[in-house]
């Protein structure tokens, strides 16, 4: 397998757009990056069968 050689400028130029667009959005709603990290791992244990059971249930 012949791997093609990767450019470094365009990751780095990527990675950079990505953290933009997060720190845009962070800056649109009003949260800290703490906050935002909560938030997100709150939503992820809401989801599948068990994080319903337990949003439901207040839980």
């Amino acid at each position: 397998m012949v791997r093609m050689p990767f450019d470094v400028d365009k990751i780095r130029e990527m990675q950079l757009a990505v953290l933009r667009r997060c720190g845009d959005r962070i800056e649109r709603a009003g949260y800290t990056p703490s906050e935002c990290y909560r938030l997100a791992d709150q939503r992820a244990s809401m989801r599948g069968f068990t994080g319903g059971v337990r949003a439901r249930h207040g839980l």
